[in-house]
């Protein structure tokens, strides 16, 4: 196809109306149109300027220190293999030692979290810290999670 009106035009057609330019593959002519549809408009959003948006909110500071090393490795242990159980002991160990869960973890608890009610929210909000809480309410599938755990991190404070 030479260009966009080309394309329009054996699209409304069809290809049995319209040929296709030579060189193109007759066997299989939808596939051909549609391949030039989808380099065309990959072609103009690759030259097109994204919209622009607000700058997001900064982030709270950080309150308290995460826990230590050796911790945050046995928290990750129990987030990928999903012992319910120990998550929740290990979130509240950490809150009543003032400590929170380190960022790299935070991903994988609000993933779990948001998946099941098996995870103790608030213990996890007061783990997470307003920093992580504030994380977590980023990502739109969280929206709800993010929701439950500044409810959670407010009746804590408050």
């Amino acid at each position: 196809m030479t260009n966009w009106d080309d394309l329009v035009t054996t699209a409304l057609l069809g290809t049995d109306r319209k040929p296709l330019p030579d060189g193109a593959s007759e066997d299989q002519p939808t596939r051909v149109v549609l391949a030039e549809a989808a380099r065309h408009r990959a072609a103009v959003r690759a030259g097109a300027r994204l919209a622009a948006c607000p700058e997001p909110d900064p982030p709270p500071p950080a309150t308290r220190e995460p826990a230590p090393a050796a911790a945050q490795k046995l928290i990750g242990d129990h987030l990928a293999v999903r012992d319910w159980e120990a998550i929740n002991q290990w979130l509240t160990a950490a809150v009543e030692q003032k400590r929170i869960l380190a960022p790299e973890h935070w991903c994988a608890a609000a993933h779990l979290a948001a998946r099941t009610p098996n995870v103790d929210r608030a213990v996890l909000a007061v783990a997470l810290g307003e920093r992580g809480v504030w994380f977590v309410g980023r990502n739109p599938e969280w929206a709800r999670l993010a929701a439950v755990l500044r409810a959670r991190l407010s009746e804590e404070s408050g």
